[in-house]
């Protein structure tokens, strides 16, 4: 499974989650960092879980 914030024109801001997981429920949490340790701005960014299922995109919203 592959978990990634992106920001709204696509670029990806950071990778939550890539591994292998088992069945069941699985939770993570966002710092509001990108990959290269920044903190991102506040706004809209989407999140994006791909699995071999399928995949499944959702907003969010980063309040600082």
């Amino acid at each position: 499974a592959w978990l990634t914030v992106f920001d709204t024109r696509g670029r990806e801001i950071r990778t939550l989650v890539r591994d292998v997981l088992d069945a069941g429920s699985h939770e993570t949490e966002w710092d509001g960092k990108g990959d290269s340790g920044v903190k991102a701005p506040s706004g809209l960014y989407l999140v994006r879980l791909a699995a071999p299922s399928g995949t499944l995109t959702r907003k969010i919203v980063l309040i600082e």
